[in-house]
């Protein structure tokens, strides 16, 4: 038996196909690609479970349900962030409002350390999550990941980007290109440089 592991994001469709805690195959896919050109070359495959993680909308939530339905697969289940589970405390008042990938990346840190850590993903969004020794969510932040801080500003301002660009680091930029790709790597390790430091001045 097989589980189907998928992970809907704002940008891209990720998707593992795992047997025994074995990765069998797996997938990164535009978002806007039709679940039936995702998924059909597996409707052979026996799945004992799907669980899937969902940042977009409900929509989808609803087309691949039927999907499944259709081909006769276990009911999907759509992973939401809980007030706790597996020793971690989620910080939020209302706790649902967590983004389910930053719920799912915190048990997974908490489960690999019992030591206070960050939690920091950059994908569409770049957010940086605290918890501490006891697992307790300290709260974080969100703010646009690298590239939607280079497109808002072409976007909103004359600047053109050249995309094939080669990062070579944070330093200060000599050009447009060095001066917004730098800079906006740079905004982003400073944060989490910060958000470090003064969770060891803390002492949790």
């Amino acid at each position: 038996m097989c589980i189907l592991l998928i992970d809907k994001g704002n940008t891209r469709l990720k998707w593992q196909l795992r047997q025994s805690g074995v990765v069998e195959a797996t997938g990164i896919e535009d978002k806007d690609i039709p679940i039936s050109a995702v998924f059909n070359g597996l409707t052979d495959v026996v799945l004992s479970g799907i669980y899937v993680a969902n940042v977009a909308d409900a929509n989808f939530e609803n087309e691949f349900s039927a999907w499944a339905v259709d081909h006769t697969f276990p009911a999907p289940l759509f992973i939401k962030s809980a007030k706790e589970e597996c020793g971690v405390i989620n910080g939020y008042e209302n706790p649902e409002q967590l983004g389910v990938d930053r719920w799912l990346a915190m048990l997974a840190a908490n489960a690999a350390s019992s030591k206070a850590c960050l939690v920091v993903d950059c994908g569409t969004a770049l957010t940086v999550d605290k918890l501490n020794a006891l697992g307790e969510h300290c709260g974080g932040y969100i703010l646009p990941g690298l590239a939607l801080m280079r497109r808002s500003l072409e976007d909103s301002t004359r600047i053109r980007l050249d995309a094939g660009f080669k990062l070579g680091g944070s330093g200060l930029g000599h050009s447009t290109d060095e001066a917004v790709y730098h800079g906006s790597l740079a905004a982003a390790v400073a944060l989490i440089v910060s958000t470090l430091e003064d969770a060891s001045a803390g002492g949790s």
